[in-house]
């Protein structure tokens, strides 16, 4: 019985991604040779019409050839296809490079032929695996095409809930295995190719053929109850009406129809009526019957089997049913070791197979006798009931207890909303015990949620928004409830996926998400950096880090494969011991550090560091924060007096000579006590514990207030601007984003958008530090253990 799965296919074709290709191509078998599997296929390289040449072949040779090896059968058809190209190429007098991945399933075996260049990945059990192992460099000449390439063989029992991705070799030079993986798990086949491709065509790639291949379970695949992304319709395998070829072979060509899936827009649910009372009840007396009659019998079976030492058949006999199958006479001439290569099996022919069975033993057939005596023969009766009598007593009593639970499972507390109030609708009067939702009551709660996501489009845009947030959160709610009550109705959890994926896009389109993915990792750290006040500075194409934990200044440049440590914990400069840096200061012509003793180092491109002086250190009390403005350094120092203050420092000569003056005026008293962070562009913005921000111009204090942003609260961590950004960026870990806040005259602190990450790991939440650079839409994110750029698009306010 063939396999049931679920298949999507992308392309990037003018730099974004498609669904049909010819390129890729799934071929159903026809019903007169269904023996022969299903056909998937692969190809790189080529113009569109060799591509079309190799595959017709393909299949034509394939599903017309009359042996029921598949083996045979594909690397028949591979040949032909491959000499037809060949034919094709030698008759315009060009060069052309053609690789391509075959896969064919049939039942629990898939079937592969690759002809270089060409990649195949499978997933089983959160495990990457490809073939091959190693993908061809980016500098590695294309080989000219040849109709006598090896093709590889290989042979793979699937399992359930296996991912196959058959793709052109490049994705390997695009993407990480780690990134394929993430794509691949948790996501309709469909879903996954399309994902793929949008994000090879993001890192600036041309190339991307994938069809992916996702291998259901007898009862359908389940996916996560979190929202899942856009649904994009699977394609359908195809079967073509054939023409008649001599000595009765039949020739199965392409489908003629090779336009895209088209897209779909969000489906009404299907209904599915659930279990009657009656057929629930004409039910019971059935399972009883099966139960009574079967259990004692099979159970005692096997009791007598274990006292008599009598062992199954297929072990007792000495040959085990795996080399039963190896010493079959019609199997496929291949190993049984997953991912065995299988050259030698290029000149394979029909038929071939070992020459002998292993001999059944005879002697152990019959009937079972232990110690003289045969079990199944009456025994004296004892004084004790015999194990028959104790094995059928507890049958009965499993049986009671088995009818009272079928009999009870439709009663159990209803469950609580995610406020602690009972009911859908979290009205209060506490936790009653009712009747637990059946799939016809997880229908009608689902309705309602759609009812209460649809009553949110019609409201115009940038009004209510927190009443329509929190409508989209109600609906929500009542959707997770029917997606967990929703039991075995496939349906229905299908049409709850898709209206939570609904309701996560409304609410990103109210609260302004961007989602932004990684452009380039720039540094890792593979035991973190730890803590310290201001870790990342950019300066040109130069990126510092400050690792605490490694105690040390690390230098990465794009034209370098590995950064440089430029100051280490130990290093004498000038006449002092360096100690442990808490913080980096980027100044017009060098990059400062300090360490916890306060010293001051000035870092200079192809020079030494050099000691500069500074005073007033001793007045420092909780130094939370560091930067500069026109060579002068602002510290800012929460604990100083009972108010906090903000230390400025004039620059002089050797560094910092002069005694410091307080930058905002005392006699205002303003508080900033709960100072966690500051950020100068002329004015200086210091950010509060609570997320609130101060403006200062001068000194002064300036009206300035947080508003537009709905949704969660802020929990601001850390605030940057700069002088020529238009804009404060304020970093959320707890909330993974970053918002961006106007600053400029006339709309100064209106919310302007947020930005999220996309991957599987939560980048975000452990954000250290970040740096913007509007005019190059560029974003660098130091988080817990690596250092990422990333593009931001220009923001249309």
């Amino acid at each position: 019985m063939a396999r049931d799965v679920d298949v999507g296919l992308a392309s990037l074709q003018d730099g974004a991604p498609r669904h049909s290709s010819a390129r890729l191509l799934t071929q159903r078998a026809p019903n007169e040779r269904s023996d022969l599997g299903d056909l998937y296929l692969v190809m790189q390289g080529g113009n569109d019409q060799l591509c079309g040449t190799f595959s017709r072949t393909l299949v034509s040779s394939y599903f017309s050839n009359t042996t029921t090896n598949i083996v045979n059968s594909l690397l028949d058809g591979m040949r032909q296809a491959a000499d037809q190209v060949a034919i094709d190429v030698s008759q315009n007098n060009r060069f052309e490079t053609l690789g391509a991945t075959v896969a064919v399933i049939e039942g629990d075996e898939l079937y592969i032929a690759q002809l270089p260049p060409s990649q195949i990945f499978i997933l089983r059990n959160d495990v990457l695996n490809a073939l091959p192992d190693q993908s061809l460099p980016e500098t590695h000449p294309h080989p000219e095409f040849a109709p006598d390439q090896e093709i590889e063989m290989f042979r793979v029992k699937l399992d359930e809930g296996d991912v196959v991705a058959l793709a052109s070799h490049d994705l390997r030079h695009e993407l990480t295995k780690r990134e394929i993986q993430g794509l691949l798990q948790s996501r309709l086949a469909q879903q996954a190719a399309h994902d793929i491709c949008a994000l090879v065509a993001q890192r600036g790639g041309q190339l991307c053929e994938l069809l992916v291949v996702r291998v259901q379970s007898d009862q359908g695949t389940e996916f996560p109850t979190d929202p899942i992304e856009e649904l994009i319709p699977s394609p359908r395998l195809t079967e073509t009406p054939s023409a008649s070829l001599p000595h009765g072979r039949t020739r199965w060509e392409l489908p003629a129809d090779t336009q895209p899936a088209k897209e779909t827009t969000y489906e009404e649910p299907r209904s599915r009526p659930g279990t009657t009372l009656g057929q629930r009840l004409a039910s019971i007396p059935l399972t009883a019957a099966l139960i009574l009659l079967l259990l004692p019998v099979m159970t005692i079976k096997a009791i007598v089997r274990l006292v008599s030492g009598r062992k199954h058949q297929s072990t007792s006999s000495g040959v085990t049913s795996a080399e039963a199958e190896i010493n079959s006479e019609d199997r496929d001439p291949l190993l049984y070791d997953d991912w065995e290569s299988l050259r030698a099996l290029r000149e394979t022919r029909a038929g071939s197979g070992p020459s002998s069975q292993t001999r059944t033993q005879l002697e152990t057939i019959g009937t079972p006798i232990t110690e003289g005596h045969d079990p199944f023969l009456p025994r004296p009766k004892k004084s004790l009931p015999g194990p028959g009598v104790f094995i059928f007593s507890l049958s009965l009593v499993l049986l009671l207890g088995m009818l009272l639970m079928y009999t009870l499972r439709g009663f159990e507390p209803e469950i609580d909303g995610p406020d602690g109030t009972s009911g859908p609708d979290g009205d209060a009067g506490g936790p009653t015990p009712t009747v637990v939702l059946n799939e016809e009551s997880a229908r009608n709660i689902f309705d309602e949620a759609q009812d209460k996501y649809r009553a949110t489009l019609d409201e115009p845009e940038g009004k209510n928004v927190d009443g329509l947030l929190l409508a989209l959160k109600n609906a929500e709610i009542l959707a997770t409830e029917a997606l967990n009550s929703a039991r075995e109705d496939v349906t229905l959890r299908e049409d709850v996926n898709r209206l939570l994926v609904d309701i996560k896009k409304r609410e990103e389109t109210l609260t302004v998400v961007v989602k932004v993915t990684t452009a380039r990792l720039i540094e890792k750290f593979t035991n973190g950096i730890g803590s310290s006040a201001k870790p990342l500075e950019v300066r040109g194409e130069s990126i510092y880090v400050l690792d605490a934990l490694e105690s040390r200044v690390v230098e990465s440049t794009p034209d370098q494969e590995n950064s440089t440590t430029v100051l280490r914990t130990g290093d004498i400069v000038g006449s002092v011991t360096f100690q442990q840096p808490i913080a980096l200061v980027n100044r017009a012509l060098t990059m400062l550090v300090i360490d916890d003793d306060y010293n001051l180092v000035s870092l200079r491109s192809a020079q030494e560091p050099q000691l500069l002086r500074i005073v007033g250190t001793r007045n420092w009390r909780n130094p939370v924060a560091f930067d500069n403005f026109n060579n002068n350094l602002y510290v800012l120092d929460p604990g100083a007096g009972d108010l906090g203050t903000i230390h400025k420092y004039q620059v002089t000569a050797a560094g910092y000579e002069v005694e410091p003056i307080p930058y905002t005026n005392e006699a205002e008293g303003i508080d900033l006590s709960t100072a966690i962070d500051f950020a100068i562009d002329g004015d200086v913005f210091v950010l509060l514990k609570d997320s609130s921000v101060l403006r200062f111009s001068g000194g002064q204090k300036v009206p300035f207030e947080i508003s537009g942003l709905f949704g969660e609260p802020l929990q601001a961590t850390k605030i940057f601007t700069e002088v020529n950004t238009d804009s404060l960026y304020l970093v959320d870990p707890t909330n993974e984003r970053i918002v961006e806040i106007d600053k400029t005259e006339g709309s100064a602190g209106a919310f302007v958008r947020q930005f999220k990450y996309i991957g599987k790991e939560n980048f975000f939440a452990g954000m250290q530090s970040i740096w913007i650079d509007e005019n190059e839409t560029k974003l660098v994110v130091l988080g817990e253990t690596s250092v990422r750029q990333f593009v931001i698009p220009k923001s249309a306010f």
